[in-house]
């Protein structure tokens, strides 16, 4: 860059850019940065609110790497804000107690309080909603107010496939 700048603006110009660090870490730290400072908001954003609903959904990567990912939604300045909240690899099993540890995790570690949590939205997976050990049953026993959803693109898709599947035997009947 300052061989570009030394033959444009000049020498002097060249001194000033050469002058910028830009290491290998610069821009990486200053994303840690920008990420923890985002993650102190939002969690202070949560202990200061009265209440708050979550959002679960444990996918699959390109690579089979399962992914929890937890969007948490909660009044905030006279609206309702919606924020991801955890973003973690799931690198044991992907049963209902294993999703609810790392959850229960991340709160423990952050302290926030279960008791805020007025709904918990998810799949529809035995993972997920099993009446033992399924994550969001595990969730109503630590924040007893909290109701439960399923979700709506999750029900979308499922009524999407069944009408798909009801028009293709619909269309192979000889009449």
């Amino acid at each position: 860059m300052t061989e570009i700048v030394t033959c444009v603006p000049g020498e002097e110009a060249a001194k000033k850019v050469s002058a910028v660090q830009c290491s290998n870490n610069v821009i990486s730290d200053r994303i840690h940065k920008i990420s923890d400072h985002i993650q102190d908001e939002l969690i202070s954003r949560l202990k200061t609110s009265e209440m708050f609903a979550m959002q679960l959904d444990e996918s699959t990567d390109v690579v089979g790497l399962s992914i929890l990912l937890v969007f948490v939604r909660y009044p905030f300045g006279g609206s309702i804000e919606e924020d991801l909240f955890l973003c973690t690899p799931l690198e044991t099993n992907t049963t209902g107690e294993e999703i609810f540890k790392v959850i229960d995790s991340y709160m423990t570690k952050h302290h926030i309080d279960w008791n805020k949590c007025i709904d918990v939205c998810s799949d529809g997976a035995a993972a997920m909603v099993g009446k033992i050990k399924g994550t969001v049953t595990r969730i109503k026993e630590v924040a007893p107010k909290c109701s439960s959803s399923h979700c709506v693109l999750h029900r979308h898709a499922l009524v999407a496939k069944k009408c798909h599947t009801s028009s293709r035997q619909f269309s192979t009947k000889q009449y």
